[in-house]
């Protein structure tokens, strides 16, 4: 991971603190990284994850309108989605789906 060829461009050590969960909330990483973790317990039942039919280890990184940067090391995909709004979780599914294949 943060690797391209054979350069180190970001550090392993630094990919390992954005995939783990912040203090202030489960569902960040460090900096603005999205985790796919199951929400917090509501009723003593873990919450859906942010993309249900993605890996728990894919991130996302959100803007406004509902930009996204979707990073999923286990089917080695970065997915790069403008205005998509409440159709993310689907959207994602889809591409899963087609790379499956």
């Amino acid at each position: 991971m943060g690797k391209w060829r054979d350069r180190q461009l970001i550090s392993e050590r630094w990919i390992d603190m954005a995939r783990s969960p912040g203090p202030a909330n489960a569902q960040y990483g460090y900096m603005n990284w999205f985790l796919n973790t199951p929400e917090p317990q509501v009723n003593g039942r873990p919450g859906p994850q942010m993309y249900p039919a993605a890996p728990a280890s894919a991130v996302a990184f959100r803007g406004n309108g509902e930009n996204l940067i979707y990073v999923d090391w286990k089917n080695d995909l970065v997915v790069v989605v403008r205005w998509i709004r409440s159709g993310a979780p689907e959207f994602f599914g889809r591409v899963l789906a087609a790379v499956a294949r």
